[in-house]
């Protein structure tokens, strides 16, 4: 291989005892490689470039005195301030070593122009569809006609991306980041069987429909090796959520509408929102989901439902400062997740807990909260605290109520409300 490459060769020492197989001694530089089950080769020598592969099967030093092998190696690159550490793997559960290092980073996505409408996305299995007919009875499948006819539908205009169109969204596409919240100068990108040139949407449908007639097993090995994704490991099944009899857009006498939006920049910025309509004896259902493109276009879509102010409820997780001074402008509440069970506070001469927080106010400059107006020159906007786990718990509770969507519910609002599964994590 050294001989094959010209630029690798001419840094090939003239003493050829130099290179051996697991210890190569070039003109500029020393290149080793250690198998990640010996914690004395993990030990024993500084480095300033350290690439580890498959890092999931490394031991996590379970059972032994030593630290886990992620942890040796990479103690290695310590005594050179400028060092680069690259790891990369097939994930494969949720607590999994590189899973957790994946986190920890900016969580780059590679985001790929449509070629209809031109919005960029990232590229999901939810999104990947075939003709229904192949579906001949419950499990079986004409697996010709789903590989013929499979396709990737656009998020945006639902536009119809076939195989030939996505070597071009390749070229054009770029690697953005998702997590402003991670480790300063730590990258982790993560790229799915989606993307690679040569595997086409039918043969990867193909693959999965096999993959799941094949069980639990088969199933995993999809998740993990096709789409880079951790297999949840959980007990329960997926919920049916039965639609209504009604169409989308359809508005009651006497329902209350509530608006919700979800402000995302990954990709430009955009919000993913719901409206949905209550009764007095508090039943909701959805009337309308989509994407929006600004914050003009999420006031119209109030204005056309004739949602009132208070009722529109404004995600702050990202752009904080933007979301704030937007909610000032037009009367709307912030929302921030927490990740808390319960908030205390004093209801008469009682500390009560709810799973929701007073109302606090939003600084649309500093992007920070305060409990008080008194003292301030400029307008606030009412910030709401809830928790994460317990509102997804009564939202799990209430996808299974019927009527909870319209007959015409998009499908992506239904990939968004699969996206995520309760599991139980264990300690360690």
């Amino acid at each position: 291989m050294i001989d094959d490459c010209p630029i690798l060769a001419k840094e090939k020492p003239d003493n050829t005892d130099k290179i051996k197989i697991l210890e190569q001694h070039f003109r500029k530089m020393s290149l080793w490689f250690v198998g990640s089950n010996s914690p004395a080769n993990l030990s024993s020598r500084s480095v300033a470039l350290l690439l580890l592969d498959e890092v999931d099967k490394f031991s996590d030093g379970t059972g032994s005195k030593e630290a886990g092998a992620l942890q040796l190696a990479e103690a290695r690159v310590a005594t050179y301030p400028n060092h680069l550490v690259v790891s990369t793997s097939t994930p494969t559960t949720a607590d999994s070593i590189i899973w957790a290092e994946w986190q920890k980073g900016d969580m780059r996505f590679y985001f790929v122009p449509c070629p209809h409408c031109a919005m960029k996305q990232k590229l999901l299995w939810g999104q990947v569809k075939w003709d229904e007919k192949a579906k001949l009875q419950e499990g079986v499948y004409d697996f010709s006609i789903v590989k013929s006819s499979a396709y990737y539908e656009c998020e945006g205009c639902r536009g119809k991306i076939t195989d030939g169109q996505k070597t071009k969204m390749l070229r054009e596409g770029e690697w953005m980041p998702t997590n402003p919240k991670g480790e300063p100068g730590r990258r982790s990108y993560h790229l799915s069987g989606l993307y690679a040139p040569w595997a086409t949407f039918g043969s990867l449908a193909v693959k999965f429909l096999q993959d799941k007639h094949g069980g639990i097993l088969g199933l995993q090995d999809f998740v993990n090796r096709v789409l880079a994704e951790p297999w949840l490991e959980h007990d329960q099944e997926k919920i049916e959520i039965k639609p209504g009899a009604y169409r989308m857009g359809e508005v009651r006498m006497g329902e209350k509408l509530i608006m919700a939006c979800d402000i995302q920049e990954a990709g430009g910025f955009h919000a993913w929102c719901i409206v949905r309509a209550w009764d007095a004896e508090g039943k909701s259902r959805l009337v309308w989901a989509g994407r929006l493109e600004t914050w003009g276009d999420i006031k119209a879509k109030q204005d056309e439902f004739g949602v009132e102010d208070k009722c529109v409820f404004i995600d702050s997780g990202d752009q904080t400062r933007d979301v704030y001074l937007n909610c000032c402008v037009n009367g709307w509440i912030a929302l921030v997740g927490s990740d808390k069970t319960s908030f205390s506070e004093i209801s008469g001469d009682q500390r009560v807990q709810r799973p929701y927080s007073r109302l606090a106010n939003g600084d649309p400059f500093s992007g920070k909260t305060t409990g008080s107006k008194i003292g301030w020159k400029w307008k606030l906007c009412p910030v709401w605290r809830w928790s994460n786990p317990v509102f997804k718990d009564i939202l799990a509770t209430l996808l299974k109520t019927d009527g909870f969507i319209a007959e015409d519910t998009p499908d992506v609002w239904k990939v968004h409300i699969d996206a995520e599964v309760k599991v139980e994590v264990k300690n360690p």
